[in-house]
């Protein structure tokens, strides 16, 4: 059935393909395992990779990637159906008035702080992105390599960036520039930004909360950015790195535990150049 509304990307419904079944239902044949059995048995099942694949397959666990007439059909990993405008007309952008590009006074009672801080401190001279990027990065650092760095207080909200630290500080390189010369492409230019570790940046490593193999093609380095991500770079914001979360996003807590990682504190990561 159509939607009521208007979306872009929207999938069309297509006839599901016929299965022909080739095995009569079973009674299910299994043990009950209870007591010191079961627990002989879950230490073996997590301790070893044939047993583990043999109860997937008992279990018909993949059986349904095998489906032959599911090749023909689109997969998807992103949420990219969006609502249209009824109308067919886009709203005008949010207009930045005075009030959205002017720090809160400091003694403002709830003051928090913004990416208008990071204006009045570059405008001034006070500092640079370059310097922004520099004093955050040792702070949310994670120890890799031989020998490996020490690791930052605030590590365990972001993910490993396996080396390309000089992607954020190229980056704040470019935007010091242009703050030096005038030429400052609007309110984020030389805002330090982290983007979560399921979406695509180009050259870091999307582990998507998994621990890290880069023995499998799944973690090499995206070759591309996602949309957004690129929309915010190209209004000057700095990605510094991936933000951790859970694995596979398999859960909703909101204490990011990953099988990487652990448990994030990305919620109490404050930057201490703008304090």
């Amino acid at each position: 059935m159509a939607p009521n509304r208007k979306y872009a990307n929207y999938p069309g419904a297509r006839e599901a393909p016929t299965q022909v079944k080739t095995e009569t239902q079973k009674e299910d044949q299994n043990p009950v395992l209870r007591g010191w059995p079961l627990v002989a048995g879950a230490t073996a099942l997590a301790n070893s990779g044939v047993i583990q694949r043999f109860f997937w397959r008992n279990a018909k666990f993949g059986s349904i990637r095998d489906l032959p007439g599911l090749v023909d059909y689109r997969y998807r990993f992103q949420p990219d159906v969006l609502v249209l405008s009824e109308t067919g007309s886009h709203p005008e952008p949010l207009a930045l008035t005075k009030d959205l590009t002017t720090p809160a006074p400091q003694d403002q009672a709830g003051r928090y702080l913004s990416s208008a801080d990071y204006q009045a401190l570059y405008a001034s001279g006070a500092v640079t992105p370059l310097d922004v990027v520099q004093s955050l990065l040792p702070l949310i650092r994670r120890a890799e390599g031989h020998p490996p760095p020490e690791t930052g207080p605030y590590a365990n909200a972001w993910v490993a960036s396996h080396g390309r630290e000089d992607l954020a500080i190229d980056a704040a390189r470019a935007s010091t520039e242009r703050w030096k010369h005038g030429k400052t492409l609007g309110p984020l230019d030389g805002v330090p930004i982290g983007v979560k570790d399921d979406c695509d940046v180009k050259g870091y490593v999307s582990h998507n909360g998994m621990q890290y193999r880069p023995d499998l093609p799944w973690f090499k380095a995206a070759d591309k950015t996602i949309w957004p991500v690129q929309q915010l770079e190209a209004a000057g914001a700095i990605v510094l790195g991936k933000n951790a979360m859970h694995e596979l996003g398999g859960d909703t807590n909101g204490c990011n535990v990953s099988q990487e990682y652990g448990v994030s504190e990305d919620e109490i990561f404050v930057n201490p150049l703008v304090q």
